[in-house]
C-alpha cells in the first residue's frame, strides 16, 4: 500500500478520539477497501499510558468480524503519540511482529501515527517491514 485514502469526516474523528485519550496514547483501527477507508474503529487502549498502546485482543476481534462481514479489510491500525511527533518508535516497530520472531502481525497494514506535541495534530503512515519503515501517504478527501 502506496497510499491511504481517509475522509475528512473519518480523519478528524481519528484526532479527536486520540485528543479524547490524553494524556495516555489513543488507538483503532481501520477498515476500508482498495486503500480507501470507510470504517473507523476506535478502541479502547488496555495498557492505558501516554508511551505505549494495547489493543484488547477481543476488540480486535470483534472490529476484524465486523470488516470481514462488511465486505472490508484491515487497511491500518492508528496510535497517538502525545509527547513526540509521529513517527514509528522502537517499541512501534517491534511490536509490529510476532513476539520473538521476525513474522508480521499485518502485512501490508499501513500503521498511522496521530503526534499531539505540536501546535496543531500532524498525522502520517508507515508501513512496518521486515527491511525498515516505509512512508505511505495519507490522502484526506
Amino acid at each position: 500500500m502506496g497510499r491511504l485514502i481517509i475522509p475528512d469526516e473519518l480523519f478528524d474523528e481519528m484526532v479527536s478520539h486520540a485528543r479524547s485519550c490524553l494524556p495516555d496514547e489513543a488507538c483503532g483501527m481501520l477498515g476500508g477497501i482498495a486503500g480507501k477507508v470507510r470504517k473507523l474503529y476506535a478502541l479502547d487502549n488496555a495498557d492505558p499510558s501516554p508511551a505505549t498502546y494495547v489493543i484488547d485482543p477481543l476488540d480486535q476481534l470483534r472490529a476484524i468480524r465486523d470488516m470481514e462481514s462488511g465486505g472490508l479489510e484491515l487497511l491500518g491500525i492508528y496510535h497517538s503519540h502525545p509527547d513526540s511527533p509521529p513517527l514509528p518508535s522502537i517499541t512501534d516497530i517491534n511490536r509490529a511482529f510476532f513476539p520473538g520472531s521476525r513474522e508480521l502481525n499485518y502485512p501490508g497494514v499501513a500503521y498511522v501515527i496521530v503526534g499531539l506535541s505540536g501546535p496543531a495534530p500532524e498525522v502520517k503512515a508507515f508501513r512496518i517491514e521486515e527491511k525498515g519503515v516505509v512512508p505511505v501517504e495519507i490522502v484526506r478527501h
